[in-house]
C-alpha cells in the first residue's frame, strides 16, 4: 500500500505491506484454554492448564462491552477446571475474557 499525507504545501508518501492480521478471535490459544461445549445453554466447561502464574481472572462480556460476571482464581497449582452455570444469560454471543497477569484471551461463547 502507498499513502500520502498533504499538509500546506508539502507532500509526504509512504509505502508499507501489511502482516498477517489476527482477529480477537484468531488467537484463542494463548492461554491454553478449553471452554466447551459451545454453543451451550446451561453448564460451560472451563479448562485451562499450564498456568505459569497463581491468579486467573474471568469476565462475561455482551457483545455491547457490559460486563455481566466476574470469576477470580487464586492459589492455582498450574491448572484450573470449573464449571460455570450460563443458563440465566439469554440467547445470544457473549465473550470470555481470561487474563492471567501476563497474557490476555478473548473466546466467543454462544448461549442458545
Amino acid at each position: 500500500y502507498t499513502v500520502k499525507a498533504f499538509k500546506s504545501y508539502c507532500t509526504s508518501t509512504a509505502t508499507f505491506t501489511p502482516g498477517i492480521c489476527a482477529g480477537v478471535f484468531e488467537q484463542t490459544n494463548l492461554l491454553n484454554a478449553s471452554l466447551f461445549p459451545n454453543p451451550t445453554s446451561d453448564i460451560l466447561n472451563l479448562i485451562v492448564s499450564d498456568l505459569k502464574v497463581n491468579s486467573l481472572d474471568l469476565e462475561i462480556h455482551s457483545l455491547s462491552g457490559q460486563m455481566l460476571e466476574h470469576f477470580y482464581f487464586e492459589n492455582i497449582t498450574g491448572k484450573i477446571e470449573a464449571q460455570i452455570n450460563v443458563s440465566q444469560f439469554p440467547a445470544g454471543i457473549y465473550l470470555f475474557k481470561l487474563d492471567n497477569t501476563q497474557e490476555i484471551a478473548t473466546y466467543r461463547v454462544v448461549i442458545k
